[in-house]
């Protein structure tokens, strides 16, 4: 049973049409990659099944729930991490994760944000600004604001982009544990090795038309692999 729901989303900005109507479903136990080119659309979906852009037309459920963007409630139990991350420049990763705990109402939230960099191997430069961060420390400081407070749904727009091995490593262990919990996770990547270890299933996105790939899980990850592949070549 899905608990991500997508029903014919279309989305143009003006005359160009970004996404033609499709449908994407996403279940508890899932992890899903979003495959495909640059400029094909994954990052305007991605807007749309986060709640943060409106589509054309069309629907998105998260369980029995429509997600609009006004519902700040709903929208509360998504983690999600843009491909373009802004933070303040002159905030420290600290003040980010402490601050986000007050909003949410998180009890004993220093704690909870030391613990959280702590997981992410990111305790070292908890108080350097963000402006004096490198890409990678940046990445893993978004990754920690989208996870801190085991979203229901999780979406990951290019995370592993600036992380080094053992950070996409972590990365992974992290999606596997979200998986035996029963939290869905849907991801945009571009490198199948890495997304062959760990995902259930695909869609790939082309020129705004949406693929949908096979079943992924209980497949070895050289099998995985090859059925990435054949969902990406096969859509050009």
């Amino acid at each position: 049973m899905s608990f991500l729901e997508a029903r014919e989303v279309h989305k143009a900005f003006g005359t160009q049409t970004i996404l033609q109507p499709l449908d994407l479903d996403v279940a508890r136990q899932d992890c899903t990659a979003l495959l495909g080119g640059n400029g094909a659309g994954k990052s305007t979906l991605l807007e749309i099944l986060s709640g943060n852009l409106s589509a054309s037309s069309g629907s998105v459920s998260l369980g029995e729930h429509i997600l609009h963007p006004s519902d700040w409630k709903l929208k509360s139990t998504i983690g999600y991490l843009p491909q373009r991350l802004l933070l303040p420049a002159w905030a420290t990763p600290w003040e980010l994760l402490t601050y986000a705990c007050a909003l949410r109402q998180i009890p004993h939230g220093k704690e909870v944000a030391k613990k959280e960099m702590e997981f992410w191997e990111g305790a070292h430069f908890l108080s350097v600004p963000i402006a004096h961060c490198s890409h990678g420390m940046k990445k893993l400081v978004g990754i920690a604001l989208a996870t801190f407070f085991s979203p229901e749904l999780l979406i990951l727009d290019e995370p592993h982009a600036g992380l080094d091995v053992y950070h996409i490593r972590l990365l992974e262990t992290y999606l596997e544990t979200r998986k035996s919990a029963g939290k869905p996770t849907l991801i945009s990547c571009h490198l199948l090795p890495v997304l062959a270890r760990f995902v259930t299933g695909a869609y790939c996105l082309r020129s705004g038309v949406l693929a949908r790939g096979p079943d992924l899980s209980g497949l070895r990850p050289d099998e995985r692999l090859a059925a990435l592949e054949s969902l990406v070549f096969s859509s050009l």
